[in-house]
């Protein structure tokens, strides 16, 4: 497994033929275009997060780990990518973690200038774009005014939390049979 430390910001409200559009004129590359599954994962008994933290395995092989960190917005992001999403789960359960919600999305996935763009498009939700900058030395300010994206909301929110700000329950809204409220 290889982990990895998120820094990203979400840019909410977009079209998404417009930033799909604006990124290819950018000369972005196009890497990914899928409906993804996500498996939110509980993990009160681990005594390693406070409330808001949370564990999803993603369709494709990656855990996400986010947690009360030390960056803007107080969040961090780990990615560990497994070659197997059930065995992944089997392991989760012998620990007694078991999945609590289950939702699936579509992403489009592009790179540019050391930059990943993700846009989300989530059922119930207007469609979101998550801009990791990395290494890049480009800024936030700058990605978004060669996007058009300057006038809309910027946040460091977790998806569920997205949800949340616009008076949604994502856990009511997709939670798998038999977990508990």
């Amino acid at each position: 497994m290889s982990g990895y430390v998120e820094k990203e910001v979400k840019v909410l409200n977009v079209n998404p033929e417009e930033v799909k559009n604006a990124l290819l004129s950018l000369g972005a590359e196009k890497v990914f275009d899928d409906n993804r599954v996500f498996t939110t994962l509980d993990y009160d008994d681990l005594r390693l997060s406070k409330a808001g933290n949370e564990i999803r395995l993603t369709e494709e092989g990656k855990i996400k780990l986010s947690y009360d960190g030390k960056i803007a917005g107080g969040k961090e992001t780990i990615k560990l990518v497994v070659s197997r999403k059930q065995e992944a789960l089997d392991f989760f359960n012998r620990l007694g973690l078991n999945p609590v919600a289950e939702v699936k999305s579509h992403r489009t996935s592009f790179e540019w200038e050391g930059i990943d763009f993700d846009l989300d498009e989530f059922p119930q939700l207007a469609p979101f774009l998550e801009i990791d900058l990395g290494d890049s030395s480009l800024t936030l300010d700058g990605v978004l005014e060669k996007l058009s994206l300057k006038s809309n909301e910027v946040v460091t929110l977790s998806t569920k939390e997205i949800f949340k700000k616009f008076g949604l329950d994502y856990f009511d809204l997709f939670r798998t049979p038999g977990a508990p409220k």
